[in-house]
């Protein structure tokens, strides 16, 4: 981020050590973490649908869902998917969504 879109932002020339300390200065840091985490699932989920020759409406029908539910679920910038629908379409391509608690 230059000097100029620093000041945009809020922030002075400096003022944050890195990204994260900005984020959490702008109050943004879990909503964005939270974004990076689901674009990261939903693009693995669409790599192995593809992998696996699966059409879109095909997961649908093994999940029992629509079409258009699949296309959220995988778009990466789509929010509030649930875990159980996760969950869900990770076990129709075969695959597990793992969770874990770590440290800050």
């Amino acid at each position: 981020m230059g000097i100029a879109r620093r000041k945009e932002a809020g922030g002075e020339p400096g003022r944050f050590a890195n990204f994260d300390e900005y984020l959490r200065h702008r109050g943004i840091k879990e909503e964005v973490d939270a974004a990076v985490e689901k674009r990261v699932i939903a693009l693995q989920l669409d790599r192995h649908r593809k992998e696996r020759g699966i059409s879109k409406a095909e997961l649908a029908r093994m999940i029992g869902t629509s079409r258009t539910q699949i296309d959220r679920i995988l778009d990466p910038t789509s929010k509030n998917i649930s875990l159980v629908t996760l969950n869900r379409t990770a076990r129709a391509l075969g695959k597990k969504v793992i969770y874990n608690l770590v440290d800050l």
